[in-house]
This record gives C-alpha cells, sequence and structure tokens, in this order.
C-alpha cells in the first residue's frame, strides 16, 4: 500500500507539472507577467515550460532523480513566492489563466504541499497498485492546480 502512495505522488507530481506548463503554454505572456532572473515575461515563460516539462519527464523515467529536481524547482517557486507575497500584481500565474488569485500564504501552502508529495514521490514505486495510484493521484494533482479558485484569500486588490 505504501509503494501505491508513493505513484501516487508521483501522478500528483507530474500532473501538476504538466497542467502548469501546458496552461502557460496556451495563455500568451502578457508585459505585466511575473518574470524569472529579469527575463522577459516571454522568456521566462519558456524557461519555466521547459522546466516543468523536463523534471515531470525525469518523475517518469528516474524517480529518484526527478523527485530531486521537483524538489528544487517547487523550493525555488516558493521562494519566488516569498519574495513577492502581497504583491498587487496579477498573481503568480503558476497556472496561466487557472491562477486567478494574487501571492498570498495559499500559494505558498499548495507549494510545501507539492515539495511533500515531490520527497514522496522519490520512493521506490515498484510494487504499486497502478490503477489505484492514479485514481488517487490524479484528483491530488487537479486539487493542487485548483487550489486558487478553492482558497478565495490572497487576491489583489
Amino acid at each position: 500500500m505504501a509503494q501505491t502512495f508513493v505513484v501516487a505522488a508521483r501522478v500528483a507530481v507530474v500532473a501538476v507539472l504538466v497542467v502548469a506548463a501546458l496552461s502557460k503554454l496556451l495563455t500568451p505572456p502578457k508585459r505585466s507577467d511575473p518574470t524569472i532572473l529579469g527575463l522577459s515575461p516571454r522568456v521566462s515563460t519558456g524557461v519555466l515550460v521547459m522546466c516543468e516539462l523536463s523534471v515531470a519527464a525525469l518523475l517518469l523515467i528516474v524517480p529518484s532523480v526527478g523527485s530531486a529536481t521537483a524538489i528544487l524547482l517547487f523550493v525555488a517557486m516558493t521562494m519566488w513566492l516569498f519574495t513577492h507575497l502581497g504583491s498587487a500584481s496579477g498573481g503568480c500565474r503558476c497556472f496561466g489563466e487557472l491562477s486567478g488569485a494574487g501571492i498570498g500564504w495559499p500559494q505558498i501552502a499548495r507549494n510545501a504541499v507539492l515539495i511533500g508529495l515531490a520527497i514522496v514521490a522519490g520512493a521506490d514505486g515498484k510494487d504499486a497498485n497502478g490503477t489505484l495510484a492514479v485514481l488517487v493521484g490524479l484528483p491530488l494533482g487537479a486539487l493542487m492546480v485548483l487550489s486558487d479558485q478553492l482558497i478565495p484569500t490572497g487576491r489583489p486588490r
């Protein structure tokens, strides 16, 4: 049963990363979008999409390496959220148009849960019940993606 939870965590993290990447690809960047390292919103979006899809692939191919890189990615994103906490900008845009909230504690809490899931995702899950793992992991990933809409706090003024 423990291996099933490991694979469910892996499925959830992969689902979150893929939805985050695809939602950014489907939403054209705006000048007001958040940036990383002083890069333009378009370049920042491209870098994040490549990172998210690469980490998702690593989680599926080499789970231990994918887990470590997912942890690093989520920690970096959480640090970015901390530096912009309470910002009246357009929000984190972590999930493109699906991210409607401003930057607040709910987004930091979501990332803390994602870090925890990424830690679990790196364990051995070879004897897992794959069907149960997907049935648990996909809704868990969807809950993480939709958390901005479910917790109505941290909205910009």
